[in-house]
């Protein structure tokens, strides 16, 4: 379920982006999903590696942020904020990218009284993204791990390995585009080829 969330809020993230009218911030697109040329990739290979959950509240938002940022800026990741504070909605919304193949992100929303794209009240995730195979992402996610069990004590850390392309339900160009791939690539083929 956790994947299928995930992969929904990977998925409304990239339909936000694209039309070339869209209103993207200047470098999300190359910095967050490998450029419009590379949607089917992006599809096939995007993957949550390192999810943390914490106990915060909205008056530790500026606080969570914080730690995220000093994250995303301590590896080079470009930081992407569309956080809102209004009557009707109050989100902590950011990402931060690098064309390597990293994402890492918070979405928490709070719709009037409901809470939407989050966990119940008072919880938060941190997810971490790869969107290419080859992606180093593992100093980013300890980095993660380390900052946030350092203000929240009882932050909870998951690690999911990669899911391979031929175990994901693609839509069916993808597929076909990475299979020709596949067929034309020289020996050895990229592991990910397998099964497809």
């Amino acid at each position: 379920m956790r994947l299928l969330i995930g992969a929904l809020i990977a998925a409304m993230s990239l339909a936000a982006c694209v039309h070339a009218d869209d209103r993207a911030p200047p470098g999300y697109a190359e910095a967050c999903w490998g450029g419009r040329d590379n949607n089917p990739r992006y599809v096939a290979f995007t993957d949550r590696r390192v999810v943390v959950t914490v106990a915060a509240e909205q008056e530790d938002w500026d606080r969570l942020a914080g730690v995220f940022v000093d994250v995303a800026t301590a590896h080079g990741l470009k930081v992407f904020d569309s956080s809102v504070a209004a009557p009707n909605l109050r989100a902590l919304m950011i990402e931060a990218c690098d064309p390597s193949g990293i994402s890492l992100r918070i979405d928490k929303r709070i719709f009037g009284n409901v809470k939407i794209f989050g966990q119940p009240s008072g919880k938060v995730e941190i997810a971490l993204y790869t969107y290419r195979p080859e992606a180093h992402f593992e100093p980013v996610g300890d980095t993660l791990v380390t900052k946030l069990q350092a203000t929240w004590k009882d932050a909870k850390v998951e690690r999911f390995p990669a899911v391979p392309p031929s175990k994901k339900a693609l839509p069916d160009a993808v597929r076909y585009l990475l299979a020709r791939e596949c067929a034309e690539a020289q020996r050895p083929r990229p592991d990910y080829c397998q099964g497809l």
